[in-house]
């Protein structure tokens, strides 16, 4: 006799990750992003990636949309900042393929109220296509590593710059 495995129950803590990169997802389709993730609207804060982990099965070029890893630790702390999924558009810097993607078209579109270029790559990328005004912090997954019991100087940022903005 075959006996079904029950369905693993997930916290509300995972519900909530699960629910916020869902509603990334969401918002990209609704805001025809082009590519990305997040709302693809002017004023956003632009939240530069490297690559996403898996490209091989991450077809939509979705970045830190896993509740796994950095990006499920950086989900996490996203969700307990409150931060608004709705403030913010990510991208990464360079495609599933390994080609660059058009950072300063997507900045031109949106206008972002500011930039941050989450690593070393993030950075570059961004300086090579000619745009230089904006934060860089350390990659998610070397703060997760090395630094985790500091704050995430994103989360602090974010908290900061978003209570400037109006709802």
């Amino acid at each position: 006799m075959e006996t079904s495995k029950p369905e693993k129950q997930l916290s509300p803590k995972d519900e909530s990750i699960r629910a916020r990169v869902l509603k990334r997802f969401r918002l990209g389709l609704k805001t025809n992003a082009p590519i990305g993730a997040g709302s693809y609207t002017n004023g956003v804060v632009m939240l530069v990636g490297e690559q996403v982990s898996h490209p091989d099965e991450n077809k939509y070029h979705a970045p830190f949309c896993s509740t796994k890893g950095c990006s499920g630790w950086l989900n996490t702390l996203l969700e307990e900042a409150a931060i608004p999924e709705e403030k913010l558009f990510w991208i990464n810097a360079i495609d599933n393929d390994g080609t660059e993607v058009n950072l300063r078209q997507i900045y031109d579109t949106i206008e972002p109220c500011t930039v941050f270029a989450l690593g070393n790559v993030a950075r570059d990328q961004l300086r090579k296509q000619g745009i230089t005004s904006f934060g860089h912090v350390p990659h998610p997954q070397y703060w997760k590593r090395f630094k985790s019991k500091q704050p995430y100087p994103l989360i602090v940022a974010l908290t900061g710059i978003l209570s400037m903005i109006p709802k």
